[in-house]
């Protein structure tokens, strides 16, 4: 009956609201999830607990939060309690309003130049390429490889991401 959580990466970042992803298992007993969040940790404000829905399956959740200050660094993390015990997800942070950056690299790949993306809420490095999760739950994919490595070239379709890591050549996507 041990619950599980786990904090996503944010989505719909904008200048002033976000929302937060968690997902949880609840191992058959009756358990309560919620988010904490806030401009500083420990965490100032809190969500309403809904139930775990699932049984030993996974519970996704996501709730938006609006008000933000732009430019501001954000904190948040899913909690999850049941009659065992109270379980704490890593804290995710982002912030509003903020610009992908880059510098360094070299002329021989194009890692460090950048195509035009916005609403970035995780970033990447392979050996020669660099990935973007976007807040759409969509990945772009830049850089240039050597012409046996497929690294760059994004599946078709592919959506609904929460997390990504890019490999010396290869690319992951949890979806």
């Amino acid at each position: 009956g041990t619950a599980y959580v786990a904090t996503l990466a944010p989505s719909s970042v904008t200048l002033n609201s976000a929302v937060m992803n968690g997902m949880a298992v609840a191992n058959g007993l009756p358990t309560l999830a919620w988010f904490e969040w806030g401009s500083t940790v420990p965490f100032a404000q809190r969500t309403p607990p809904v139930p775990v829905i699932g049984g030993a399956g996974v519970a996704h959740f996501s709730v938006p939060i609006s008000g933000l200050t732009s430019g501001a660094e954000h904190h948040f993390r899913l909690v999850v309690s049941n009659s065992t015990r109270i379980a704490y997800g890593w804290a995710q942070r982002f912030k509003t309003g903020s610009k992908l950056m880059s510098w360094g690299g070299s002329l021989d790949y194009s890692q460090a130049k950048i195509p035009p993306v916005s609403n970035v809420v995780a970033v990447s490095a392979g050996h020669t390429y660099s990935l973007a999760l976007l807040t759409d739950g969509t990945v772009k994919a830049w850089g240039a490889e050597p012409p046996d490595m497929t690294s760059t070239n994004v599946p078709p379709g592919l959506s609904n991401v929460v997390a990504i890591a890019a490999g010396p050549q290869h690319a992951l996507a949890l979806r």
